[in-house]
Order: structure tokens, then C-alpha cells, then sequence
């Protein structure tokens, strides 16, 4: 039972990831991005290719912020800032339309098929009488 409770820790630590760039976003900026799940779809896939392509985590990962930085930048240009002020229904129509394509672009290009990362922390512990990967606690 208190694997299944670890185990909930930690989606919701993803969860909660999540949620602290939304209310960043409607605390600063007064607007829903509707697409930043989208966003952070695109941040596994670059790390997944990143990774496939040999490069370590950490550099996997400044590229990803690279990346996820520009397309944060075009997303405010273009879907965004020419609606900003004037009618915030539209904001909200323009990043759920966003969403909806990035999703189905991201489907195309990765078959919607699962993909899995290598571990950074190789190895299991036993944890509550049940054996998990040592990422998970490093991950927690």
C-alpha cells in the first residue's frame, strides 16, 4: 500500500510541475495557456531524441530549455500578444487551438507509440517491502 502511495508521490510531483508554470502564467501574465501541456509534451520528446542522439542528460537538458525558451517566445508572438487585451475569450480559443496542434503534430512525427528513457540512476531499492527503480527516489 505505501508503494502505491510513493508511486502517487511521484506523478504528483509531475502534476504539480505542471501546475506551478500555470499559475506562474495566470498569476503574471492574466491569461490561461491552454497549450502548456503541449509545451511540456514537446520537452520529453526533444529530451527522448536528445538522449537517442548521445548526448548526456544535463546537455539533453540545457538543450531542451533551449529549445522549449524559443518556442515559448513564438507561441507569446503569434497566439498570444495579438490577442492580449482586446478579448481574453480569444486567448483562450487561440491556446486550446495551439494545443490541439501541437498534439497532432507531435502524433504524427512520434506515432503516439510509448517511448522510454534511460535511467539516470541505474539500479532498485527496496522501499516498503516492495522493490522500486533507485530514479524514483532521485526523481521524489
Amino acid at each position: 500500500m505505501l508503494y502505491v502511495v510513493f508511486k502517487g508521490f511521484i506523478l504528483g510531483a509531475v502534476y504539480t510541475l505542471a501546475a506551478i508554470g500555470l499559475s506562474l502564467q495566470w498569476g503574471i501574465l492574466k491569461n490561461f495557456n491552454f497549450s502548456h501541456g503541449a509545451c511540456m509534451s514537446i520537452g520529453g520528446y526533444i529530451m527522448w531524441v536528445a538522449l537517442r542522439e548521445g548526448l548526456s542528460y544535463f546537455s539533453a537538458f540545457v538543450v531542451v530549455v533551449v529549445v522549449l525558451f524559443f518556442i515559448g517566445i513564438a507561441i507569446e508572438k503569434i497566439a498570444i500578444q495579438p490577442f492580449f487585451g482586446k478579448n481574453e475569450a480569444n486567448v483562450f480559443i487561440a491556446t486550446v487551438a495551439l494545443s490541439s496542434i501541437i498534439s497532432q503534430v507531435l502524433l504524427l512525427i512520434f506515432e503516439g507509440k510509448a517511448k522510454d528513457l534511460t535511467p539516470l540512476v541505474e539500479g532498485n531499492v527496496k522501499f516498503f517491502g516492495n522493490f522500486t527503480a533507485t530514479y524514483h527516489g532521485f526523481l521524489f
